[in-house]
């Protein structure tokens, strides 16, 4: 087969086009080809490919760049709870991995950095069997994001020596961070006595510093209980920030998820039951806690 030849104006066209993000698979119906065509063009000329994928066509690549809006900041807090970030050589991915009935936050995600029409695509679902419950998957792929995520600190086995990455959140921002982080690391539990609590696992470093930033917030001096554990191969310390008390609880809780908008809805409607019960209980308190 004769190898088909472009000319300079056609060159500079199809290295453009590919910069600008548009897919190889449309480049070539522009210029009535394969698209293999114009990935070994592109090779050739030293453009490095992306990876094909259905999920190639991003279109807020820079989403991260700069944390300034609750969603982003909401979403980078989730992203170091549960996310996993790849970056090798010609293939760099960011995944993450939710219960099933957590996908609704996974396809507002992939709203904001994809296309609408390819979600579908993005988000796959894992069957597990009866013992576990089955889960769906957002990966993105970009190297840029995935430089980005890395520079905030997502990276492998982070949780061990993890550090809040306040010089690239604005402070009024701070609270949908650590609500995307308690969202995937965190949890509301009811004791035997009826007593509300939570619990927030991270590295010392991190849930030191997220106690004074949040007891300076909410102008409470809370008690968070350090349980460190070890983990048995690494012998690395972990943290749980763990309180029990419906009030300190709320006024925690309050300060995560006041007048938010994203979140993971099981754990906004414990907040929103929990808000309830304390209105009823200590009524002259519903001023002071925002209830």
């Amino acid at each position: 087969m004769k190898k088909i030849q472009f000319d300079e104006r056609q060159k500079l066209s199809i290295i453009n086009l590919y910069k600008n993000k548009i897919s190889s698979t449309k480049i070539a119906k522009i210029f009535n080809c394969n698209y293999t065509t114009i990935l070994r063009f592109l090779k050739e000329n030293g453009i490095e490919v992306r990876p094909r994928t259905r999920c190639s066509s991003i279109k807020n690549e820079s989403f991260f760049d700069k944390i300034d809006t609750e969603a982003k900041a909401y979403f980078l807090g989730l992203l170091m709870a549960d996310g996993h970030n790849s970056i090798q050589r010609g293939r760099c991915h960011v995944s993450i991995a939710l219960q099933e009935r957590d996908v609704d936050i996974l396809k507002k995600l992939s709203f904001l950095i994809y296309e609408k029409d390819k979600t579908k695509y993005c988000i796959k679902k894992t069957e597990n069997g009866a013992r576990r419950q089955n889960c769906y998957r957002l990966t993105i792929f970009s190297k840029h994001i995935c430089e980005k995520l890395k520079g905030y600190g997502l990276v492998t086995n982070r949780i061990y020596n993890m550090v809040i990455p306040e010089n690239s959140i604005p402070q009024e921002l701070l609270r949908h961070f650590f609500r995307g982080y308690f969202d995937g690391n965190g949890c509301i539990f009811k004791t035997k006595d009826g007593q509300y609590g939570f619990s927030v696992i991270s590295s010392i470093a991190f849930n030191k510093r997220q106690k004074e930033i949040i007891e300076k917030n909410i102008n409470k001096n809370l008690y968070f209980e350090e349980v460190v554990k070890f983990k048995k191969q690494l012998k690395f310390p972990l943290t749980y920030l763990k309180n029990t008390g419906s009030l300190v609880t709320i006024a925690f809780l309050n300060y995560l998820y006041f007048e938010s908008t994203l979140y993971i809805e099981r754990k906004w409607k414990k907040y929103i039951e929990l808000k309830e019960i304390v209105k009823n209980k200590y009524q002259f308190l519903s001023t002071v806690l925002s209830l």
